[in-house]
């Protein structure tokens, strides 16, 4: 995969300066609770969470003195999916304030760019393999990733 941005001009064109460019190829999700699970093989959940999970989270992932800055930075992103996003990219920014700017211009200019690391980060590196493995080897790694993300959102 490769980081690029659609962003910048030269010579009256668009060049490539910060998003991932890759293929996704994503499997039917289920929508499920923050805590439920998938029942049916090779669905994804997918958590329903809110804007007080952004904001629990940020207080837990960030000192106090920085949530108003971390809040303020996490509302550049707008679009689709705008507190599951933002979510994700707490998760991927690990408390790291530098790290979370990275992450939102990452979603400002693809969204699934950080909700495939941060959901589901297993069956993203076998995203382009995954057919060949097993439906029981896909739902370990779906339940895996499940588990992992559950595991974050609620500690």
């Amino acid at each position: 995969m490769k980081l690029i941005n659609w962003g910048a001009r030269s010579n009256n064109r668009m060049e490539p300066t910060c998003r991932w460019l890759c293929c996704r190829v994503i499997t039917a999700r289920g929508s499920f609770g923050t805590l439920g699970s998938s029942t049916t093989i090779g669905m994804q959940p997918t958590p329903n969470v809110s804007r007080a999970d952004v904001e629990r989270v940020a207080r837990r992932e960030f000192s106090p003195e920085l949530f108003a800055q971390v809040i303020a930075i996490l509302d550049e992103y707008t679009d689709r999916e705008r507190d599951r996003v933002q979510l994700a990219t707490l998760k991927l920014a690990a408390g790291n304030l530098q790290e979370l700017r990275r992450y939102v211009e990452w979603a400002k200019c693809d969204w699934r760019d950080v909700l495939g690391p941060a959901e589901y980060p297993r069956y993203e590196k076998k995203m382009f393999s995954i057919e060949k493995l097993s439906p029981e080897e896909r739902q370990k790694i779906i339940d895996a990733d499940w588990k992992q993300y559950s595991d974050w959102l609620t500690k």
